[in-house]
């Protein structure tokens, strides 16, 4: 694996449950802050009050997807950098326009190397 840089204040939003706690022991292991969870309008909540890093957020999610919840994050002082995961790679292609707003975009199942790639460049 390809060692990580420095330590990264992360926001982690997905509505897979295990997917969050896997994802958050990882990035926590590697020596970052990460606060998860599944709920997307929390998150937008979260991220008034703690200025982070960086986003993590899964594109296709029932309250709202992960495009607007960046969106939203993006709309208070800080604009921190964001990374779009989707399980529906198919789909993410058609949408160019939404590639371009984000630091990368990255299919599931994740690929941890890919990921730790992406951290090191924030």
């Amino acid at each position: 694996m390809i060692p990580m840089g420095k330590n990264l204040k992360i926001l982690l939003v997905d509505d897979d449950p295990a997917l969050v706690k896997t994802l958050t022991m990882f990035l926590e292991y590697e020596g970052h802050s990460v606060h998860a969870t599944t709920n997307p309008a929390e998150a937008c909540g979260f991220a008034d009050k703690i200025g982070f890093d960086l986003i993590i957020a899964d594109y296709f999610m029932n309250q709202m997807d992960g495009v607007e919840l960046v969106s939203k994050c993006r709309k208070g002082q800080l604009k921190p950098e964001a990374i779009l995961i989707t399980g529906h790679w198919d789909r993410i292609l058609e949408l160019k326009d939404v590639c371009c707003r984000f630091r990368a975009v990255l299919p599931k199942p994740l690929d941890i190397d890919r990921l730790v790639e992406e951290l090191n460049r924030v």
